[in-house]
């Protein structure tokens, strides 16, 4: 096991679904020209749920009948690129997500496409999400953790980003007892395969069946662990 004992009530106790981050709507909206879908899908984020989302308020937002796949899609998108409010958020989304709607009609076409119920279904969908310019497993398994969520599905699929690939090797080393604070000088990123995304979700699984906690505060718990001291 990854986490130690001594951190196993610090793991039940997160609080996941408060995290919220907040996110300019103008900011988001300025890259497109009047009259593109994306605009409409920025406004429908905007109308239902403001400028302060939480994983609670998204895993929601997704489980409603009349939201649109790729609406969700670019509120997870919007939600990863943000931060709380009054920090620094991360300035290259709204480019980033004009870049990825280059072809409206293919990457809908994908994001509608997407099943992560089963590992199967989540390496198909990972492959398919790939094929998306700009866009990278740091992010669009975001919207597999929303989306899975959202379902009820058991187990459902977690984000896995630097910074969680980060906590994980923090806790590594942690239980190897190394006085060596290397990690603050090597980086770490999740391989880009399905594979090893797998891998990371049946770990995790067993943390939180170890733990008997829920699947999220195992990934939040990583999360959290892998911000570097010299952050």
């Amino acid at each position: 096991m990854l986490i130690q004992e001594c951190d196993y009530q610090k793991v039940r106790d997160l609080k996941v679904g408060e995290l919220s981050t907040h996110w300019d709507f103008d900011a988001w909206n300025k890259p497109f020209s009047n009259g593109e879908p994306v605009q409409c899908h920025l406004k429908k984020i905007h109308d239902r749920l403001g400028c302060d989302l939480s994983r609670t308020n998204l895993v929601n937002f997704y489980g409603e009948a009349d939201i649109h796949c790729v609406t969700k899609f670019i509120a997870a998108m919007v939600w990863g690129y943000g931060a709380p409010k009054g920090q620094r958020w991360d300035h290259r989304g709204p480019s980033r997500l004009k870049k990825m709607f280059t072809d409206y009609t293919v990457t809908k076409k994908i994001i509608d496409s997407i099943d992560v119920n089963g590992e199967d279904n989540i390496k198909n969908s990972y492959q398919k999400m790939k094929k998306i310019k700009y866009l990278g497993p740091n992010f669009f398994t975001k919207h597999f953790y929303f989306l899975g969520k959202s379902q009820s599905l058991n187990p459902y699929p977690l984000i896995f980003d630097a910074r969680v690939a980060r906590g994980i090797m923090t806790s590594l080393l942690s239980n190897l007892k190394s006085s060596t604070p290397v990690i603050n000088f090597i980086s770490f990123d999740p391989v880009k395969r399905p594979e090893a995304y797998l891998a990371y979700l049946r770990i995790a699984s067993d943390e939180a069946k170890n733990i008997a906690c829920d699947l999220e505060n195992v990934e939040l718990f990583f999360f959290k662990a892998g911000k570097a001291d010299l952050d």
